[in-house]
């Protein structure tokens, strides 16, 4: 995002260790402070919720991963994040978010949940130019796009491939790029066992929309 010369960037802090939140830094100086620390918006759900994430039809037991998705709205004014152990999206105006003299209770204040209607685990997002946000769809291996204005869910993407899609991003040339981190194989879910195959792979596929100019 544009704030100054070369602006503004907004970093999700999921760490299961300790309080989730979100980091901002300038990147003008380099100066960087954190925002909604250990706030509701930020944290993961967890066993003791009754909540885990689902990937290629297992149920997994773990840490109750805090933001991770993040996305920016087109014009800039609005910082979207869910996180990973939830099916909950919320937003505030990064115009607070950014400013280091209005203080952390604003800003909490300001946070709104998006209404629901999602049933899976999302670990990236991004938006496109007219405003859709894109979710990676860990427990479908999908790419699923949101029409804010409508709170309507479209799948555009499934395939079997995409074991835990993990980032995504929309490319100029109107090419959706998606990487496939298969993180539920890893041996923290697995017993000790790596059940990953290498090479990782990235993914590409056509898309009607072009990314957002922000």
């Amino acid at each position: 995002m544009r704030r100054g010369p070369s602006g503004t960037a907004y970093i999700t802090d999921s760490g299961s260790q300790g309080p989730s939140g979100i980091v901002v830094v300038d990147l003008d100086t380099g100066r960087s402070w954190r925002r909604l620390g250990g706030h509701h918006s930020v944290r993961g759900r967890g066993s003791a919720d009754g909540f885990s994430i689902a990937a290629e039809g297992e149920a997994l037991c773990g840490a109750p991963a805090g933001a991770d998705g993040v996305a920016l709205s087109p014009d800039g004014k609005t910082l979207w994040w869910t996180p990973l152990a939830s099916y909950d999206l919320f937003h505030a105006p990064t115009d607070l978010l950014a400013d280091t003299t209005v203080p952390d209770d604003q800003v909490a204040r300001a946070v709104e949940a998006a209404p629901g209607g999602r049933d899976f685990a999302c670990d990236g997002l991004d938006t496109d130019r007219e405003g859709r946000i894109c979710f990676t769809d860990v427990t479908n291996n999908a790419i699923v796009r949101l029409i804010p204005a409508k709170m309507r869910y479209e799948t555009i993407i499934r395939d079997d491939r995409l074991v835990w899609p993990d980032a995504v991003a929309l490319g100029p040339d109107r090419i959706l790029y998606v990487t496939s981190s298969q993180l539920n194989r890893a041996p923290q879910f697995q017993g000790g066992a790596d059940l990953r195959e290498r090479p990782y792979r990235l993914f590409r596929a056509a898309s009607d929309a072009d990314p957002a100019a922000n």
